[in-house]
């Protein structure tokens, strides 16, 4: 009907010929007919040849714009948007980067960035590192390291080198490979903080090889940290007078004034420069919180033993100060009043003073007593025999892992999918260990005291002697 409505322009011509205009307005309709049949055929054999040439240019997108996640490498098109960086033309990739890429996308299968991104991740690390073995090896025990943008693993590494040496660094790496996923410029501001502390590199190539998550902690000075020197204690001069000597110590090193965040109220909890060290050296991973995350703790042992029997009990366990998720204040609570009732709080807070490990028992502690008191039938016997107790319910052997020097489970990772990156360890009378189940009445370890049978025997011996000594006259006099 369009052609119909249009004039022929062998009609506008040839006005008297109508009908030579009829027919060349015909063939016009015929010739325009079959040119669009011929384009959109044109247009679909393209498409068609496009899709077959480039299969990765046809993505399906889902309703809220987020492309959908990549299957599993062995089902999947590889990809073709990695590009050469001298020639800019298309490349294959490196068939050495399958095996990082496979544990990538079944560890993370919600990740949806590009292959072509990975690879270039997991290239720059090959070049830092010089050798694909290792980053695959890395990748395996850390599949997030090719989460994070490229740079971040070689600023890290590059930083750990000034201040470890190539050497140390590579292995401290190995060791702990979600370094490499940290803000290089907060380790930029660690590493001579710790140096601050611990006095040389020497030192602390020595602390990195055995505590190598400590290549990253919270960073603070003497006049941040002064606010909780004042609350532990109590005034402003006497937190002066305590970390005077720190802080002169501090002021002469080389580096930035900076140190560790928690390391001035260390100072201040175990009063003096000396002592904090002494307690540094034998926990090194105190230097990984908070400063404020001690003050809970702190609190609360100095309510149970008093200011200098707090002060005393720490420079004995300074792991009671370590952040650890067990909720250690009302374990620590829950412990003493279990040894008050037995003891009293005289005797109870020198018991304490005297192995303060424990503390750590807390509701294990509790219920353990409380089942010996019904199972021997009363306190005074419980008090009695109380550390022939701790070694028939186990709570002596477990005080062993209690003390265990840090970190007990090894370092932790996001790989093992835990919220701590270990499975928990629970004492022999941990509710979870109940054979009756954690809500049931306490139950748990209680072996048979061999030192009571004997006891036992020696006293039945000795009255049987008794009795038949008494026996005789009457039988003679019979």
């Amino acid at each position: 009907d369009l052609l119909n409505s249009v004039p022929c322009w062998q009609h506008v011509l040839f006005p008297r010929d109508r009908s030579l205009g009829v027919m060349r307005r015909s063939c016009w309709r015929d010739l325009a007919v079959q040119r669009w049949t011929w384009s959109w055929w044109q247009v679909s054999a393209a498409c068609l040849f496009a899709a077959l040439i480039k299969p990765s240019s046809i993505v399906i997108v889902q309703p809220g714009g987020s492309r959908p996640a990549p299957g599993p490498l062995a089902l999947r098109q590889r990809t073709n948007r990695l590009r050469d960086v001298h020639t800019g033309l298309p490349r294959a990739p490196p068939a050495e980067a399958d095996f990082s890429l496979d544990i990538f996308q079944r560890t993370f299968p919600e990740v949806t960035t590009e292959e072509h991104i990975i690879i270039r991740r997991w290239e720059d690390m090959v070049d830092v590192f010089g050798s694909s073995e290792l980053v695959n090896q890395l990748v395996e025990s850390e599949p997030s390291i090719l989460r994070v943008t490229r740079r971040t693993p070689r600023n890290s590494f590059h930083y750990l080198s000034m201040y470890l040496g190539p050497q140390v660094a590579r292995q401290v790496v190995v060791e702990c490979p979600f370094l490499l996923t940290k803000n290089a410029g907060q380790m930029r501001e660690s590493l001579p903080a710790l140096i601050n502390v611990l006095g040389s590199k020497k030192r602390l190539r020595e602390i990195a090889v055995k505590y190598p998550s400590l290549m990253h902690v919270p960073v603070g000075d003497f006049y941040k940290g002064m606010g909780d020197m004042i609350a532990v204690t109590g005034n402003a001069e006497e937190a002066m007078k305590v970390g005077r000597e720190a802080m002169d110590r501090v002021a002469k090193s080389p580096y930035i004034s900076a140190v560790p965040e928690c390391y001035p109220v260390l100072v201040a909890v175990f009063g003096g420069l000396k002592e904090a060290h002494e307690a540094i050296d034998r926990e090194p991973l105190l230097l990984k919180w908070y400063g404020e995350q001690f003050l809970g703790k702190l609190g609360r042992l100095r309510q149970l033993l008093g200011k200098a029997g707090a002060q005393e009990a720490l420079r004995k366990a300074p792991y009671m100060l370590l952040h650890e998720g067990q909720r250690k204040s009302r374990k620590f609570e829950l412990a003493f009043e279990s040894m008050e009732r037995l003891f009293g709080t005289e005797e109870t807070r020198r018991m304490v003073g005297e192995r303060p490990e424990l503390l750590t028992l807390g509701w294990q502690l509790q219920r353990a007593l409380g089942f010996a008191e019904r199972k021997l039938g009363s306190r005074e016997k419980v008090r009695d025999n109380f550390e022939s107790i701790l070694r028939r319910t186990g709570l002596a052997e477990h005080l062993g892992w209690e003390m265990k020097p840090r970190p007990r489970h090894g370092y932790w990772t996001p790989k093992s999918r835990l919220p701590k990156g270990y499975p928990p360890f629970h004492g022999p009378w941990s509710p979870h260990n109940n054979p009756l189940g954690r809500g049931a009445p306490a139950r748990g370890r209680w072996d048979p005291d061999t030192d009571d049978e004997v006891v036992h025997q020696a006293d039945e011996a000795k009255e049987s002697s008794d009795l038949s000594s008494v026996a005789l006259p009457f039988a003679t006099a019979h």
